[in-house]
Formats: structure tokens, sequence, C-alpha cells
């Protein structure tokens, strides 16, 4: 169950977030694309904690898009006081440009007063107490439909990425091949069949190299027909570092894979059915493995004159049957 208030916290020394309170059988997924992680500048700060947009290593996340998003968001979280709410272009209003401090950061910042403000220049700084407000997670795929089809590997589908693939700002301040701690992949699901379900997760820049690649849990109560939505954390286990050695490439993770628990077509299936059986591989595929076209007209002939009627198993029927796995609102969380 997912509750319907909004909380809001903060960490000792660290920033503050907006986020959905759970329930006990909370799942993440698209209920919780509107949390919001807020950054502070002191007053005269230091160069490092200067704040300049949201994606920044001092500030990572999504910059929100427009002002009446920006105003929104403020209002929401009871931090607006103010009904100017001006938008423009602050671009390098430093010290070194004769300001007394860093002025506005790019984005949707608040003053001290309680003064939205958002600048759409891309080269805006921070201090002077403004707080910038970002949204809490990088989108790296906002919906991708696959069809069910045969791999020997479960692999059934791969992909370019063009949403997100700069996550640098997220990676550990200690360990260049790791994300930071907390980081948490959150994803839906739509399923046609129960019974073909996603199982391997793999963001990397080459096939199982430079990136991650893990299980994905199932959702409470299993996998259903329909929409289910799951979040997942990044195991140790998950990295994988570039074949060629060296660093994993954070800053262009543009490849992504998905595994199902069985990849199958009818052609695989009525082949699995033939290959169950010995006397079956004896008769169409020579004592050997079935595997070809020739063989598979066999094997879903003999199925329908002999097979079905005898009772045999696996039924190559129900494995076949079309199905399409979606994944929507595919996000790293901070």
């Amino acid at each position: 169950a997912i509750a319907k208030t909004l909380a809001f916290g903060s960490i000792m020394g660290g920033p503050s977030f907006a986020y959905q309170s759970m329930g006990p059988e909370f799942e993440c997924g698209d209920a919780c694309l509107g949390e919001y992680v807020i950054y502070s500048a002191p007053f005269n700060p230091s160069p490092s904690e200067v704040l300049s947009t949201c994606g920044a290593a001092n500030s990572p996340g999504t910059a929100i898009a427009s002002l009446e998003e920006c105003v929104a968001a403020w209002d929401m979280l009871g931090e607006k006081k103010s009904d100017n709410t001006p938008s423009a272009s602050w671009s390098g209003r430093t010290p070194d440009t004769g300001y007394d401090n860093y002025w506005v950061p790019s984005g949707c910042a608040i003053n001290g007063g309680g003064g939205v403000h958002f600048n759409k220049a891309s080269d805006g700084l921070g201090g002077s107490g403004y707080r910038l407000l970002c949204l809490s997670y990088y989108m790296l795929l906002t919906e991708w439909a696959i069809p069910g089809r045969y791999n020997p590997f479960n692999s059934i589908g791969g992909r370019g990425l063009t949403e997100a693939t700069d996550l640098a700002a997220l990676v550990s301040s200690t360990d260049a091949n790791k994300l930071r701690d907390g980081v948490r992949l959150s994803v839906t699901v739509e399923l046609t069949r129960a019974d073909r379900y996603p199982t391997t997760f793999e963001l990397t820049r080459q096939n199982n190299f430079d990136g991650i690649k893990f299980n994905l849990p199932a959702p409470a109560g299993g996998w259903k027909v329909g929409v289910q939505k799951i979040v997942a954390t990044i195991p140790e286990s998950a990295y994988k570092l570039p074949l060629a050695g060296g660093d994993i490439g954070w800053s262009d993770m543009n490849r992504l894979e998905l595994y199902a628990n069985e990849a199958s077509d009818e052609r695989s299936c009525y082949l699995a059915y033939c290959n169950a059986y010995v006397d079956l591989r004896n008769a169409y595929c020579g004592g050997y493995t079935c595997d070809s076209n020739s063989e598979y007209t066999s094997c879903k002939s003999h199925w329908s004159t002999y097979g079905k009627g005898e009772g045999r198993s696996p039924d190559p029927e129900v494995c076949g049957q079309a199905y399409s796995i979606t994944l929507r609102n595919v996000a790293l969380r901070i």
C-alpha cells in the first residue's frame, strides 16, 4: 500500500529529501518519481560549496525543467514565501565579476527569504544561502516494449540509451568503480505472461563489461500479469570493470540489455519438445540435439499428430505463446 502523504526530512550535514512515505508493502516505481533533493549553499561559500546545477559533483540529480514546475515544487514543500517568482538568465554572477557573493545556481532555486528563482543560464553559481532543488533520480529510459524472442543466453533485447547517460555525479567519492552508497534502481515492469519475466539487468558500455550487471528482485507476491513496480539495491558483485582495464566509464553509460527467465519463441519450444525425448531425437534429428528449421517442422508435426494426444510434455503450444516485457521509468535513484 502506498500512503498519499508527502513526508519531508533531512540528513545531518547533508542534503534534505522530500519523499513519499511508505507503508509495509511499499514498492517504489512511478509513485516515487516525484521525489526531490535539496542542496544548500552557505554565505561566502568555499569553491567546493558553491552550487552550480543539478548533476554536478556536489549536487547530483536531474534538473527541473520549467519555472512552473519549480514554483509548484517549492510550494508543495512549504518553502515558497514570496509571490515574486522571477525567471531570467543570471550568468556568471560571482565575487570576481563585481558581486559580493555567488548568486543564483542554474535551474530551480530559492533564497533565504523564500523567493523562488529559475535561472535559465547554464553557468549560474549559487551561494548567499541559496538552495537548489533537483529531482532525486536519473531517468535512464522512459519506456521500452520488448517482444519475446528466443536467445540461447535468455537475453531478450539490447538497446542504446540517449536520456541520462552521464552518471559521473553518482560515483562514489572513495571508489571510481562504484556508485554512491544508497543509489538504487527503480523500474516499472509490465508483463503479458507471468511465467516470462525479467531476471538480469545489464547497464554496461560493452557486453558484460564496463558498468553494472545484476539480478532483479521479484516484487512482493511474485511476478504477475500486468504492472508491477520494483526497487533494487545494487550489490557489490554488480560492478563490471572494462575488459581492457581501467575505470568504468560512468560519464557515457549508453547501453542496456535485459535478460528473462526464459527467452523462447515457437521454434525453440518445439525443438525443446523433441529434445526432451530420446525417441524423437532419434527419429527426427539423427540422435543429436534438434536445432534446424527442418527438424522444427518435424517436431511440430509430431506434436500435433501424436504428442498432444499422448499428453507429452513440455507442451510447446503453451511454451510458444507470444509475450512481451515492457519497462517504464527506468531510473537510478539517489
